[in-house]
């Protein structure tokens, strides 16, 4: 008993500290609502590249360094970019079937690493990846494709995991391939979006100048990955649903500000939200609410909504981030600033 003391109680306070979620759920909030608000930005594209840098590094440690970690991710960009280009300037681009052509390729020299089935699978999961994050930018969350494109995805990496070596982890190749087609699809938004500004600028003969890069993502990221180590990897899905309720409830807040609950968007969020809650709640262990922490996420979702659509002085921003701060204050034990 003297020896399994130290470890129990490691385990505890490293479920029990959730600051880094508290500063998840409120820059998750500001990211969509400014997103919604003001466009996107390229701290989107950093905050996509940092997570994408993460599982790089898992994958590369898991699999010492193999040569199929470089043509699995060169497929992977690619794809990413085959998909973005061809959805924002059409099929015939000469670009889009050059970054296809380039996905094929390493996916054909992925084949002699690891074997043609197996390999066969991580690419055509690696295109759903591509369109999810191409029709995510594109038409929204909620959209049909977009879905379809979602779960095409998992469903190839679960058939990948039949194939797979023991010590592959599929988590961070599905998590590699998203995050390549988020920060494709994101960069491309943005670059479209500032080019569209210049323009109008041009033709008006006005001053031009790019909008500064925002801290809300780049910084959700960075809390994100210092409350993944502050769980542990045998804590990864518990971080995971925590992940997915901060973003979800923050694009549901915004989506039925934006649109109205009825929303495809909107209805959809807020189903992803409840999923992860269920979730998470299940395998959360802490001494804290479970109630309490998924309100806290929610109250900063609602706050900073509530602020981009009604205004800071507004009775419903103040009473929203009025019940964050009380929820805070019970979760971490102090009333901490906002």
């Amino acid at each position: 008993m003297f020896f399994l003391l130290p470890v129990l109680l490691t385990y505890v306070v490293r479920g029990e500290d959730l600051t880094q979620l508290r500063w998840m759920a409120q820059t998750a909030a500001w990211g969509a609502a400014n997103d919604q608000n003001h466009g996107r930005t390229f701290g989107e594209w950093d905050g996509h590249s940092a997570r994408h840098a993460s599982h790089l590094d898992a994958l590369n440690e898991a699999l010492e360094e193999s040569p199929a970690v470089k043509q699995l991710t060169l497929m992977s960009e690619k794809a990413a970019w085959g998909a973005t280009n061809e959805r924002a300037y059409g099929k015939a681009r000469s670009g889009s079937q050059v970054d296809w052509d380039m996905a094929k390729s390493a996916a054909e020299k992925l084949e002699g690493l690891i074997g043609k089935e197996f390999a066969q699978e991580l690419y055509s999961a690696a295109k759903a990846a591509a369109w999810y994050g191409a029709n995510k930018y594109q038409y929204g969350e909620g959209h049909k494709d977009t879905q379809n494109d979602l779960q095409a995805l998992e469903q190839h990496i679960t058939r990948a995991k039949s194939l797979a070596p023991e010590k592959w982890p599929l988590q961070d190749v599905l998590a590699i391939f998203k995050y390549d087609a988020l920060r494709a699809a994101s960069h491309r938004q943005t670059a479209l979006a500032e080019n569209k500004k210049k323009k109008k600028a041009d033709f008006h003969h006005a001053d031009y100048a790019p909008e500064p890069d925002r801290e809300d993502w780049k910084s959700f990221h960075n809390h994100a990955l210092d409350f993944k180590k502050e769980l542990g990897p045998d804590q990864h899905s518990l971080f995971t649903h925590f992940e997915g309720m901060c973003l979800e409830a923050s694009w549901g807040a915004v989506s039925e500000r934006a649109q109205g609950k009825h929303s495809s968007d909107a209805k959809t969020h807020w189903k992803k939200e409840d999923f992860h809650a269920t979730e998470a709640q299940g395998l959360y262990k802490g001494s804290k609410d479970f109630g309490d922490i998924r309100q806290m996420i929610r109250m900063a979702a609602w706050g900073a909504a509530n602020e981009r659509a009604y205004g800071e002085g507004a009775a419903e921003t103040k009473s929203s981030w009025a019940s964050f701060k009380d929820y805070v204050a019970k979760i971490l034990n102090k009333h901490d600033e906002m």
